[in-house]
């Protein structure tokens, strides 16, 4: 039998090598790599102050920063003189074509919009809430916007007891929900930073009725013991005379604080001076 020469094989082996690339690309193909087999969920709530006061180039800015991180799902608070026109525009520049706007007679409007659509939306404005309440289905989670009084805590006690009746009438036993907004009260959860840094004494009763009905803090979930950059109010934008404060939160239900893959309040020079909060970011592996 004739022998194989060495220049002979090269060809042979460079066949099977081919061989064997094309069979691993079409095997990776058919399985999807892990990384892209779950799908992240992105959620933001910011107050904006007033409606941006009619300052245009701060709007743009607000808008395009919002753009730029990407968002599923956004509440926002104080949308001063908005209409729904106007925050479908807004929204459309982050890629939401779906908005829902509560009016309500304090002026300090809500909105929530999603890259889904909204559904089973419930708009609460009454009595006993100083701004009002937004529920809405979208991404198969039941979302809660809210806005809790800028007054002292015997008057957001009672408003609380108001939103925690108003979600139990709605929510459904099971249901994956998020609570979020500015509920302008301290969590004892920051106990150890207010002890340290604050001059005033806090007051935690608002928060705690929220968290003895298990709800779960994000932030302080993903960040644990919150420092000074944490703290959510007031930013660079106004005149510091009340120490730092955390008051935007994103509180989620038990089974879905599981799915929450990071949370944390973005404080940089980004958004030193877009309003006088810091917006609140948490991320899902949803569904």
């Amino acid at each position: 039998m004739q022998n194989i020469t060495d220049r002979q094989k090269w060809p042979l082996c460079t066949k099977a090598i081919m061989v064997a690339f094309v069979t691993l690309l079409c095997l990776s193909c058919i399985v999807p790599v892990e990384s892209e087999s779950k799908t992240k969920l992105r959620v933001l709530t910011y107050n904006v102050l007033r409606g941006f006061q009619n300052d245009d180039n701060r709007h743009e800015q607000v808008v395009a920063w919002i753009a730029a991180q990407k968002p599923d799902v956004v509440a926002l608070q104080e949308l001063n003189r908005y209409t729904e026109e106007k925050l479908k525009e807004d929204a459309h520049s982050w890629g939401h074509p779906y908005v829902q706007l509560c009016k309500v007679k304090s002026g300090f409007h809500l909105g929530l919009t999603s890259r889904k659509p909204i559904e089973k939306v419930h708009l609460v404005a009454k009595k006993g809430l100083w701004h009002g309440i937004i529920h809405g289905q979208t991404h198969g989670i039941d979302f809660f916007v809210l806005h809790l009084a800028p007054k002292p805590e015997d008057v957001r006690l009672p408003e609380t007891e108001i939103v925690l009746s108003e979600i139990q009438s709605i929510l459904s036993v099971d249901r994956p929900a998020i609570l979020l907004g500015d509920f302008n009260s301290a969590s004892r959860l920051d106990n150890d930073y207010y002890q340290l840094k604050s001059s005033y004494e806090p007051k935690y009763k608002v928060m705690d009725q929220y968290l003895n009905r298990g709800w779960i803090d994000l932030v302080y979930q993903h960040q644990g013991k919150i420092t000074e950059k944490q703290m959510s109010v007031p930013s660079l934008i106004k005149e510091n005379r009340w120490g730092f404060w955390r008051i935007d939160y994103i509180l989620a239900s038990a089974q879905l604080a599981k799915k929450c893959i990071s949370a944390r309040i973005v404080k940089n020079s980004a958004t030193d001076y877009l309003s006088d909060h810091y917006p609140v970011i948490a991320d899902f592996d949803w569904p």
